[in-house]
């Protein structure tokens, strides 16, 4: 009887001993409660200062004021959002570090992060000096905060790496939601002056990560 070769697996996919399982997703889902200890925003909304001070727009960009991209990630606007925030980042990492480990889940969520936000920024800044419109100025320079684009596409990257119909069928749900949301027919909360840039880089962020997944298994060894 022919024996089966065991298949090489990637480091990082690999059970490590004595690793802390989901140190990922603890890492992160800490840094957005310390964040939300300092800003105050557990109990009450993000006042205007505190968002003047970490919050990102495309303008920031083009000022070098690159530190914004990493601060505007770990902010909230309030306690209802740091929940789902907290919510939909620890099913979203957790299903991405799950898959892939702790590096590529992490590498993923901020990688899709300053894709998704950086890109933005380098189209919607020529669109205003196009078109010189309310929107297109708001797109610019209203700052925002909130780490929904990173989880959106560690959720993407995670549903990508997953077998079985459910996972089709979760993502044809979530593509659905976002559109219908980007279209404003989908509201879970007060709509703020951002929300349609929200709603767009959603929109960029989980396809990126369904791509990155799909990239990644074409590479993965099989049987």
């Amino acid at each position: 009887m022919d024996h089966l070769e065991p298949v090489e697996v990637a480091a990082a996919d690999r059970p490590a001993g004595g690793r802390v399982p989901y140190l990922a997703t603890a890492a992160l889902l800490t840094g957005l409660v310390v964040a939300a200890l300092v800003t105050e925003t557990t109990t009450g909304r993000l006042t205007a200062q505190w968002l003047a001070r970490v919050g990102f727009a495309p303008r920031d960009l083009w000022e070098l004021d690159l530190g914004r991209l990493f601060t505007s990630a770990l902010v909230t606007h309030g306690p209802r959002v740091l929940a789902g925030a907290l919510l939909m980042t620890a099913v979203s990492m957790g299903l991405a570090e799950h898959r892939a480990g702790p590096g590529r889940a992490t590498a993923v969520f901020w990688g899709v992060h300053l894709a998704t936000v950086v890109g933005m920024a380098i189209v919607v800044t020529p669109l205003h000096a196009a078109v010189q419109s309310r929107v297109t100025e708001g797109l610019v320079t209203l700052r925002d905060v909130g780490p929904s684009a990173g989880y959106f596409g560690a959720l993407g990257f995670g549903l990508s790496l997953s077998r079985g119909r459910l996972a089709n069928v979760v993502i044809g749900f979530v593509l659905l939601w976002l559109v219908f949301s980007l279209m404003g027919w989908v509201h879970l909360s007060p709509p703020l002056p951002q929300k349609h840039s929200a709603d767009l880089a959603h929109l960029i962020a989980f396809p990126l990560g369904l791509a990155l997944g799909r990239g990644l298994d074409r590479t993965r060894p099989s049987c």
